[in-house]
């Protein structure tokens, strides 16, 4: 009798370290599939920032150049 529940003790153990085990790497997965979604999302976004800020760039140097445009003078012809 006592054998027997030794084997049964063990194969509950046994059962319940597999589910564990099972468990451990479905969660282990999912944190897998998680991260590699997070990276994906930064890259989309360091991609989105580069071209804004390369917009912005080009807005700004726009403006400098309306700037300078506006800061020099016109030049007058006098016609007889």
């Amino acid at each position: 009798m006592a054998t027997k529940l030794k084997a049964e003790r063990f194969s509950i153990a046994e059962a319940e370290a597999r589910k564990a085990r099972l468990a451990l790497a479905d969660e282990i997965t999912a944190r897998d599939r998680q991260l590699t979604d997070m990276q994906q999302l930064l890259a989309t976004n360091t991609e989105k920032l580069a071209v804004a800020q390369k917009a912005q760039a080009d807005v700004l140097r726009k403006e400098r150049e309306l700037d300078d445009a506006k800061a020099r003078p016109l030049p007058v012809a006098i016609v007889d």
